[in-house]
């Protein structure tokens, strides 16, 4: 309701938001996508609830709200785009001061419980600050202009994944079509941010936050836009909206969602068919770069430049870890 958008629309909206194939595709493996999408659409959610809360409602929706951010941190560094969001739904209001003044003259049992948030918020973030000046991550593979283009490919090249519904590697001689896609999806969330400023929420905040931290991640990879997934098409579906009205408009987006939806299909078909294929796995899911990876992971015979990529894989196996080869 805080964002103006209808029930049968948040519906639909998390439909297509789940349907995508990049959700379906990492739903099954074993990495943080999952956990911190959850933590952090019920931390987007606390905070975008906590305006209209009154008194100790008010305080217990921060509180929980602040654990979310918390854990978020904690599971992804990106849940630094939390804390904008978490500051503007509760800093300007007046009864912060209030609420908090209360605390202290309630019983022993809700001081203790606060106490403990607090106490949990602050290992929180000390543990997030050591993490913060060990960053190895970001080394670019270029510097200057060179840089900046790779930078843009690399969220152009995502957005087009996300928009067509499908790996860029799946399109063959249609590969041209990412980069327009992307750079459409781009243009439609910027005008939806734009829309929004007069009214921004949490939720806004917390996505041009995100873009923010994204914008300079050296690395492609649709995987990186998990978490805001329903953000990007709830942003686009106010976009789109107030479009449909027209009779064309209507028909090209029924047409998308339909493609869209068939497509969805396939990412669960074949996200089933890697599931169950057994012995054949690293040829049906393996690329050229990593099939042998997994064929040695599988025998155990590991050639030493490999050996990091699959001490990794049988760390989410429970197996063994094991050892160089000698050849």
């Amino acid at each position: 309701k805080s964002l103006g958008i209808s029930p049968s629309a948040c519906s639909a909206i998390v439909l297509i938001s789940f349907s995508n194939f990049v959700l379906l595709k990492h739903s099954v493996h074993p990495l943080t996508d999952i956990p911190y999408m959850a933590v952090s659409l019920i931390a987007i959610a606390l905070l975008e609830i906590l305006p209209r809360q009154k008194g100790w409602r008010k305080v217990n929706a921060f509180s929980l709200a602040l654990l979310c951010v918390a854990g978020g941190i904690l599971t992804r560094r990106i849940g630094v785009a939390l804390i904008p969001a978490m500051l503007y739904a509760f800093w300007p209001s007046p009864r912060l001061t209030t609420s908090f003044r209360a605390l202290v003259f309630a019983s022993k049992l809700r001081v203790t419980f606060y106490s403990g948030v607090f106490l949990a918020a602050l290992a929180g973030i000390s543990i997030f600050c050591r993490r913060l000046f060990y960053l190895p991550d970001f080394r670019f593979a270029n510097t200057g202009f060179r840089a900046v283009v790779m930078q843009i490919s690399f969220r152009l090249t995502d957005f087009g994944e996300i928009l067509l519904n499908a790996s860029a590697a799946k399109f063959g001689p249609l590969h041209g079509a990412v980069f327009p896609a992307g750079f459409l999806l781009l243009t439609v969330l910027c005008i939806g941010l734009c829309h929004a400023r007069q009214r921004l929420r949490p939720t806004h905040i917390y996505f041009i936050a995100y873009l923010a931290i994204l914008a300079i991640w050296p690395y492609a990879d649709a995987r990186f836009w998990i978490p805001v997934l329903p953000v990007i098409t709830l942003v686009a579906f106010q976009v789109i909206a107030p479009l449909l009205d027209g009779k064309f408009a209507r028909t090209l987006v029924l047409s998308y969602l339909a493609c869209y939806g068939v497509l969805a299909l396939v990412a669960v078909a074949f996200t089933t068919r890697i599931s169950f294929s057994g012995n054949r796995f690293a040829a049906t899911y393996g690329s050229e770069l990593t099939r042998a990876a997994y064929e040695q992971a599988r025998s155990g015979h590991v050639a030493p430049e490999n050996i990091a990529f699959v001490r990794v894989l049988h760390r989410f196996g429970g197996q063994n870890e094991p050892k160089p080869s000698d050849r």
